[in-house]
């Protein structure tokens, strides 16, 4: 059962950061957003 869920888990991270790279403009710009809020 936890492997499911670290599989599953680890899907949803890969889908994540794959649409961060898509949009790396974007991820960009949060984390200056980011470091500017800090």
């Amino acid at each position: 059962m936890k492997k499911k869920l670290l599989a599953i888990v680890a899907i949803f991270v890969g889908i994540f950061f794959a649409k961060k790279k898509l949009s790396a403009r974007q991820a960009e710009e949060d984390l200056w957003n980011t470091a500017a809020e800090d």
